[in-house]
């Protein structure tokens, strides 16, 4: 089994974000592990992930009910 380098982007007590780099052809794969699962993308798809979440945090969100 091959070693894989990775650098963490940014990790808390439930979540992490890294990066890897494909050493054939050099491509960068983000990484999103939670406590049951990791999601894979690439460049064009996080970017669009990251859109996604600035737009959802710029909105007011659901309402509490009283």
């Amino acid at each position: 089994m091959e070693n894989i380098d990775f650098e963490v982007l940014a990790e808390t007590d439930n979540f992490r974000i890294y990066y890897t780099r494909d050493e054939d052809t050099q491509e960068i794969y983000y990484h999103l592990d939670t406590a049951t699962v990791t999601c894979h993308f690439l460049p064009e798809e996080w970017t669009e992930l990251l859109e996604l979440f600035r737009v959802a945090t710029q909105t007011d969100g659901p309402q509490e009910s009283s």
